[in-house]
């Protein structure tokens, strides 16, 4: 828990891309995960295509936990809603752990998941 809290309060931004689809990713969060109580009140996320197009993935609502809600983002037509997205982090016991994932669970809903070594896994969330 406490490398993850260190980490979240440290990190003002986190960069997914895919080698792939040459899609990136991109979270960004203020000081102290976004505000000076680390709830990350500042935070919101963007998508780029290989075009350099981009979608507004939303901006900071809630924290719980280890997981950042955000909505709030571009308007998304398949839902009619706006687009929400989530930034989970977790913590790992693998040393060369540090990694992203980046997933669409729906048309409307993302989700950056930011995998970080902790030397006791049993201590973070």
């Amino acid at each position: 828990q406490d490398a993850i809290e260190n980490y979240i309060a440290t990190t003002t931004w986190v960069n997914h891309y895919n080698n792939t689809t040459y899609e990136s990713v991109y979270w960004y969060s203020y000081g102290e995960g976004g505000s000076s109580d680390g709830t990350g009140q500042y935070s919101y996320m963007y998508y780029f295509d290989r075009y350099g197009n981009y979608k507004f993935l939303g901006y900071y609502q809630e924290r719980d936990e280890n997981t950042f809600i955000l909505d709030g983002g571009d308007y998304c037509e398949e839902e009619d809603r706006s687009i929400s997205s989530k930034v989970i982090v977790e913590g790992t016991t693998d040393f060369g752990g540090n990694r992203t994932y980046f997933s669409q669970s729906s048309p409307c809903s993302y989700e950056l998941k930011v995998v970080i070594f902790c030397e006791d896994s049993t201590k973070v969330w």
